[in-house]
């Protein structure tokens, strides 16, 4: 007996059964009585066969079921203690391979089921007519069960689609795909064929007796053809775009994702059958895959830069006499980016300097190591133009284009009081640092009073690097902070 997920997929396959059967069986009914225009004792012996082999059809699908569903009822049940990735390969094709199976067994069954309900038709047919009425309506059945077979197929596949595994990049290269057109073929083949040997049929039967054409029984017929028609094919294209809408929804939301990809929007889509939609399943999770690996090695880039910005940059405040400098830099999530440092020059001068350097990650964070460097063995030798000068030819020569960097840089005269500052890049008039090898800075003077602290900020937001200077009394006096 089936237990647990296992059995409420049961079960919703026989109520499936069920429904199938008595919906075909009244239409099977409806056409006897309208389109074939059988007698009364004709059509109670024809609806009791009809009867008796759908319920028959019923107990054997149920069976079936039954059978192949126990085969993986521990992995729907969820006690296979998460199964091993070799081990869902067996268990997919079983669940894959549940309404190919079913198809051909309906079919099968319901070509018999026909044949039995003409050999029982022939007992009221009489002349030479009998056998001329058997192979017509062998082949009106035989289309009529291939519809019903697709219908079985594309509802047990809605059933089972969600309780497919997800499926690992090397077995989902192992399996062979087939196109979705030939299904789509054959089911729209039948669902034509069907309901114009009908018409044609009753227009050569009508035309030999003599008698017009009954717009009742061609209104019938077209009717019973129709709903054939879009049944067929309505089950079939909500279970190809139902999976083709999930795939879309979950690329959006992967579009849309800034995580490592371990959420929603990195969950694999589960692999539900071998036609296109299957393909367009294993390259999208494929991606998830390539997704996640390259987040990994981002993030680990990003610790890395990190950790050469963190262990570069200028440790706390930097006195000298009663002046204070201080650098903070506030991340916006871009690692190597944004820096400052503070250097102590002699002579009574402190050079600083706080800026961004373009791009990100690990490049970034070499870029910005080779200028502390170069700002730590230059900052003692002029003033802060002549200091910006040299920085800006040796990062162009060294980087040639491939990165630039905006600096707020100066030099502290405490003897003057007062800070020279040069501003390049950000939009302003001086380019940035490494963009022309030919820049030519300038700078300007920038008092500082007596607890009186002073932003200095390449941004008007605030954001990013900024450096904070102040005076305090020779004799202590009030400190400074960021009022």
């Amino acid at each position: 007996m089936l237990k647990g997920h296992a059995r409420l997929l049961y079960n919703r396959l026989v109520v499936m059964y069920i429904t199938i059967a008595v919906v075909s069986g009244s239409a099977m009914l409806v056409s006897n009585r309208f389109v074939s225009e059988y007698s009364s004792e004709r059509l109670a012996a024809g609806a009791g066969y009809i009867a008796a082999a759908f319920a028959c059809w019923v107990l054997l699908a149920s069976g079936f079921s039954r059978r192949r569903l126990s085969r993986v009822e521990a992995y729907l049940n969820g006690e296979s203690g998460g199964a091993q990735q070799a081990e869902l390969l067996p268990i997919w094709r079983q669940l894959v391979g549940f309404p190919v199976h079913l198809f051909w067994f309906f079919l099968l069954f319901g070509l018999l089921m026909a044949q039995g309900s003409q050999l029982l038709a022939l007992a009221f047919e009489e002349g030479p007519r009998r056998w001329l009425y058997y192979g017509k309506s062998t082949l009106f059945n035989a289309t009529s069960m291939v519809g019903l077979a697709f219908v079985h197929y594309g509802l047990s596949r809605s059933i089972l689609r969600r309780s497919m595994p997800v499926l690992g990049e090397a077995d989902a290269r192992e399996l062979r795909f087939v196109s979705l057109l030939r299904p789509l073929t054959l089911a729209f083949i039948c669902a034509i064929t069907f309901p114009l040997l009908r018409i044609m049929w009753h227009a050569a039967e009508n035309e030999s007796k003599g008698s017009a054409v009954s717009p009742a029984t061609l209104a019938s017929i077209a009717l019973i053809g129709g709903l054939i028609v879009f049944v067929a094919f309505a089950i079939l294209s909500f279970s190809f775009i139902y999976e083709l809408r999930d795939m879309i929804g979950k690329l959006r939301l992967a579009a849309a994702s800034h995580t490592d990809g371990s959420g929603s929007a990195g969950e694999a889509i589960p692999l539900v059958s071998r036609y296109e939609a299957g393909q367009l399943a294993v390259v999208y999770n494929e991606l998830q895959v390539r997704k996640r690996n390259e987040y990994a090695r981002l993030l680990h880039e990003r610790e890395l830069a990190g950790n050469v910005q963190r262990h570069i940059m200028h440790k706390g405040e930097a006195k000298l006499g009663n002046w204070r400098v201080r650098g903070e830099a506030r991340e916006n999530g871009e690692i190597g980016g944004h820096f400052y440092d503070i250097v102590h020059c002699g002579g009574g001068k402190l050079a600083f300097v706080a800026g961004c350097v373009s791009g990100g990650g690990m490049p970034s964070a070499l870029a910005l190591s080779a200028f502390i460097g170069m700002f730590r063995s230059e900052a003692g030798i002029g003033d802060a133009a002549g200091l910006a000068d040299r920085l800006n030819a040796r990062l162009g020569h060294m980087f040639r284009g491939t990165h630039t960097i905006d600096v707020l840089l100066g030099v502290a005269d405490f003897h003057r009081d007062h800070i020279d500052i040069v501003r390049a890049g950000m939009g302003l008039q001086a380019p940035a640092f490494g963009e022309r090898l030919e820049g030519q800075y300038r700078s300007s003077t920038v008092p500082v009073g007596l607890n009186n602290p002073l932003l200095l900020t390449l941004a008007e937001a605030r954001a990013g690097a900024v450096i904070w200077v102040s005076r305090v009394p020779a004799e202590g006096g009030k400190g400074y902070g960021e009022a």
